[in-house]
């Protein structure tokens, strides 16, 4: 007698295989989708710490300047000083820094040009993406000089 199709346990076989095929390749897209955002996120953070030293080349004087006893970081358990802290979105403000991201509304602005941070979970109100580190418009740069060359550091929220 000839067979004409697959059993029932053939099936059930198939599926189960081609499930734990879909598994693994998830679990795989998964973690090379949180790499590159981590990758990304790297570039990101060494751009702005580039437009912090531009902003800080231009203030130079300024910074030279400042009381050393107020206006001082902390950067790696190091008390620097003087030091100047500056927003991401001051160099935003003042073309330090460009994006091509931007949020519909915010604060009442339209077109409001955000640096996102993928690494972190997008939440559904856009003041919580601010304050979650989603967005980094609100994190600081830390900008010093050592030897007369300027240096910036990102110092998150």
């Amino acid at each position: 007698m000839k067979k004409n199709g697959f059993t029932l346990v053939e099936l059930l076989g198939a599926i189960v295989i081609i499930t734990i095929i879909a598994l693994m390749g998830s679990v795989g897209i998964g973690a090379a989708k949180k790499g590159i955002n981590e990758y990304l996120w790297k570039n990101n953070v060494e751009l702005i710490e580039s437009a912090a030293e531009s902003f800080g080349n231009d203030k130079k004087s300024y910074i030279k300047n400042l009381d050393a006893n107020i206006n001082y970081c902390t950067i790696d358990n190091k008390k620097i000083a003087p030091c100047l802290k500056v927003s991401v979105q001051t160099l935003i403000n003042r073309n330090y820094l460009n994006t091509k991201e931007t949020i519909d509304e915010y604060n009442g602005k339209t077109n409001f040009k955000v640096i996102i941070n993928k690494t972190k979970d997008k939440k559904n109100n856009e003041s919580d993406n601010f304050t979650s580190g989603y967005y980094v418009n609100n994190a600081y740069v830390y900008i010093y000089i050592d030897k007369d060359i300027v240096y910036a550091k990102y110092g998150g929220l």
